[in-house]
């Protein structure tokens, strides 16, 4: 990996790279790099199945799937619903009473449940999160398709990156707030997104 010393533009040699503390030193300007580590740039450099990065002059792209075998479970669950929900609508049309309005409230919860439901059998099918870094400021979108979530930062307001077990969130600590990514529910992809979002982070900083 070639470094390049983001204060005088020049190429540190081998020989001035500290492995173990993940540290460089320019031997022009004497200024200390922290660098990613050996195991997140191998973990980058292997993403698993439903996984890739990509780096370029403008800047870092991350994706993962959050396709998983709940969907084995989640999509019979959907349609089980689906067609339960629509039985109960013909036959509340087809027997319409104005007395039993009020009865309409109580599928309320179920609508909810449902609702939830279709959100997470999507997810399970065709989600996926995609982290882009560019020019120090970074956007995470969670979704399936172009509907979704994006959040918006800037690394420098990144104090730590972590993994949150059991669920498999990776949580983003800022000063005054914390931002929590769900990845694929099996953890498969979980270790890769970590290493990648820790790996933006030092090279964004390291281009202030």
């Amino acid at each position: 990996m070639k470094i390049t010393c983001p204060h005088c533009e020049s190429t540190i040699p081998q020989d001035r790279v500290e492995v173990s503390n993940d540290l460089a030193i320019c031997p022009v300007c004497k200024e200390r790099l922290e660098l990613p580590s050996a195991n997140d740039l191998q973990v980058i450099e292997n993403p698993p199945d439903g996984a890739s990065f990509a780096e370029d002059d403008d800047g870092m792209t991350a994706v993962i799937s959050i396709r998983s075998l709940f969907m084995i479970i989640t999509i019979p669950c959907f349609c089980i619903v689906t067609i339960a929900i629509a039985v109960c609508v013909y036959i509340f049309f087809a027997y319409f009473d104005k007395e039993h309005v009020a009865e309409l409230i109580q599928v309320i919860p179920f609508l909810l449940i449902y609702a939830h439901l279709t959100y997470k059998t999507l997810m399970h099918t065709f989600g996926k999160v995609v982290v882009e870094s560019r020019d120090g400021k970074c956007r995470i979108f969670t979704g399936f398709g172009k509907i979704g979530w994006p959040r918006y930062f800037k690394w420098s307001d990144i104090s730590e990156i972590y993994q949150e077990p059991p669920y498999y969130q990776i949580v983003l600590k800022g000063k005054y707030w914390h931002l929590e990514v769900s990845t694929d529910p099996m953890g498969i992809r979980s270790k890769f997104l970590l290493s990648a979002l820790r790996y933006m982070k030092v090279e964004a900083e390291q281009k202030k």
